[in-house]
């Protein structure tokens, strides 16, 4: 069974919105790419974005404390992302603690 992101993505491409699906991937491939710039080096080898979706980022946090830390951070982060981003807008940032 496909997924359904396929299915709209096919829909998307075929009703001529394909341009706008593709922005939007290459956008999220940029940040993730360029994380290490955005953050800096030193908090980008404790952090990794893995997901981005409904205008809310998804971070792995190495352990507790970086994530109390990234907290206090959250404001400043978010604009910083958003600053890199060029046409979706981060609303929200959820950290969760790499397993």
């Amino acid at each position: 069974m496909k997924a359904l992101s396929k299915i709209v993505e096919k829909f998307l491409r075929k009703e001529k919105l394909g341009a706008f699906v593709d922005a939007e991937k290459t956008e999220k491939n940029s940040l993730f790419e360029n994380w290490p710039d955005i953050v800096g080096k030193d908090l980008a080898i404790m952090t990794r974005p893995y997901r981005l979706d409904r205008n809310k980022l998804f971070i792995y946090i190495d352990n507790s404390a970086i994530m109390n830390e990234m907290t206090y951070k959250k404001s400043a982060l978010k604009k910083a992302v958003n600053s890199h981003l060029k046409q979706k807008q981060i609303t929200d940032i959820i950290f969760r603690i790499k397993q």
